[in-house]
């Protein structure tokens, strides 16, 4: 299991021994669960990861934001989301579901 938050360093640093791992290793299974604690940006990265789940795109989404250097903001969070081809309007209503806030 791995906890991630898309501002953390050490979650972005250890994601490619992660993706290396799991390519070499099919009988490893990875849970990954959302934990953004490093502010409300965080928090906002985390609901648009799960919502993009709805659109069957939270693998490209986590890696993309994985792979982001830089300061993280809003801007940064739905400009990602657009590029990797989430609908961005579909996205917006299902991160404020509840089954969204409860992960």
């Amino acid at each position: 299991m791995k906890f991630v938050d898309y501002q953390c360093p050490y979650c972005k640093a250890v994601e490619p021994k992660l993706d290396k791992l799991l390519a070499d290793d099919k009988g490893v299974k990875l849970v990954v669960k959302e934990f953004p604690i490093l502010g409300p940006e965080s928090i906002v990265a985390a609901k648009v990861a799960l919502a993009a789940g709805r659109q069957n795109k939270y693998g490209v989404y986590h890696h993309a934001m994985m792979a982001y250097k830089g300061k993280l903001t809003e801007d940064v969070i739905f400009g990602t989301a657009k590029d990797v081809g989430l609908d961005l309007a579909r996205l917006r209503i299902d991160m404020n579901a509840p089954e969204i806030a409860d992960q």
